[in-house]
């Protein structure tokens, strides 16, 4: 049994997410094989790229051709249209040439600290998104933009949009860079994490993709996007047909492993926990079990990812000490509903074991905490434990500023 995890876009690319890692190890752990591949990261590093830029250029300079030849542009959509490829076509030739320079920039140990080589380098690929996604008007800004645009459509529109070649920039590429991917591979099951909402409709064009060109792949869903989304999208029966198999709500590690070992062994899937899947009587959601006990998890495993591509100065890797928040109480937070309102916390011990290990195996200094929120309780454990071992590193996190 092999299983391919996959990342799809449209999230950060200064560093690895970290719920791949987090299965990879677990499975690893299980003595599953598994890949995983960042195609967030491949997706920004095909699309936002000269090559890319001058490739798209002949289709803007039609698609301005034919509005500049209109005897007038409707107000609203058209207008916008019009303006969004006038200024494109009027950078795309400087954004073009300086674009895979930015990038660069940003992967520079000298060049990222001068502040004025980085706002500059941010500046062009924030342009260069800008005109990729006035190639793919008007839902490219939705797909591309480098700001959280909330996807207000039906599931006709969101159907619609991952399969339509000229609004959907990500088609293309994963024609070009995952069918290698999944036919090298061979894979018998694909994970496909969809954390954030910007990646839903992306998400979908994967996995919709994958099932239309490798039906006998058994492709499963999950994160947090889809734990929030499980009953909206346990509605629509063509989605366990068309877009995946089934859905795997919470936490992953030991569902995954379960789901892998079920079809290992063609036996029913009734009994895999957290799992929403189709048969031929209909749509059913398997009971949620209890989480695995935070220290209980191995170490995350970042094996096969291109930590020398994001787009950061050194290497910067996620690590996790709790699961859930301690506080909990801000009404504007949905964090905690995905962990049913449990708050779990690893070791310190343990935390720092894996900063060890990471520094060691991937030999990175850096590490940001993803944790919500860090009680100042942990925090202290933790940071005696890296001062004890002299470990070298650095880190960021999350707190509450109180008492």
């Amino acid at each position: 049994m092999k299983v391919l995890l996959i990342f799809p876009p449209l999230w950060a690319v200064h560093r690895p997410y970290l719920s791949l890692p987090s299965l990879a190890g677990y499975l690893k752990a299980q003595r599953i094989e598994v890949v995983q591949k960042d195609f967030n990261l491949e997706a920004y590093d095909f699309l936002v790229s000269g090559s890319n830029l001058r490739a798209i250029e002949p289709r803007l300079r039609q698609k301005f051709k034919t509005l500049e030849s209109s005897r007038q542009l409707l107000p609203g959509a058209e207008q916008q249209y019009y303006c969004s490829l006038f200024k494109a076509l009027a950078n795309i030739d400087f954004i073009a040439r300086q674009v895979d320079a930015a990038k660069a920039t940003l992967r520079h140990r000298n060049k990222y600290f001068d502040l004025e080589n980085l706002l500059n380098a941010k500046n062009i690929l924030f342009q260069a998104q800008n005109i990729i996604a006035a190639d793919c008007f008007p839902s490219g800004m939705d797909l591309m933009s480098a700001s959280n645009v909330s996807l207000k459509r039906s599931f006709d529109d969101i159907s619609a949009l991952v399969q339509n070649n000229h609004e959907n920039p990500f088609i293309g590429v994963y024609e070009q860079i995952l069918h290698p991917c999944v036919t090298g591979n061979k894979p018998d099951v694909i994970g496909i994490s969809i954390t954030g909402e910007r990646q839903l409709i992306p998400g979908l064009t994967l996995s919709r993709m994958i099932k239309q060109h490798y039906p006998e792949i058994h492709v499963v869903a999950g994160g947090y996007t889809v734990t929030m989304l499980a009953d909206v999208l346990g509605r629509f029966p063509v989605l366990f047909s068309e877009y995946f198999d089934s859905l795997i709500v919470n936490e992953g590690e030991k569902p995954l492993h379960e789901l892998a070992e079920k079809l290992s062994h063609r036996k029913p899937l009734s009994g895999v926990p957290n799992l929403v899947y189709k048969d031929k009587e209909g749509i059913w959601f398997n009971q949620v079990m209890p989480a695995e006990s935070i220290n209980s998890l191995p170490e995350p495993c970042f094996d096969g990812l291109r930590l020398d591509r994001y787009l950061s100065p050194e290497t910067v890797l996620p690590v996790l000490s709790s699961r859930g928040c301690y506080w909990g109480k801000c009404a504007f937070c949905s964090h905690n509903e995905s962990y049913r309102r449990s708050y779990q916390v690893r070791n310190p011990v343990k935390v720092a074991d894996d900063i060890e290990a990471m520094s060691a195996r991937y030999g990175v200094r850096h590490f940001a905490f993803t944790d919500e929120a860090i009680s100042p309780s942990s925090m202290k454990g933790i940071t005696a434990e890296i001062i004890n071992r002299r470990l070298d590193v650095r880190f960021s996190t999350n707190i509450r500023l109180e008492k």
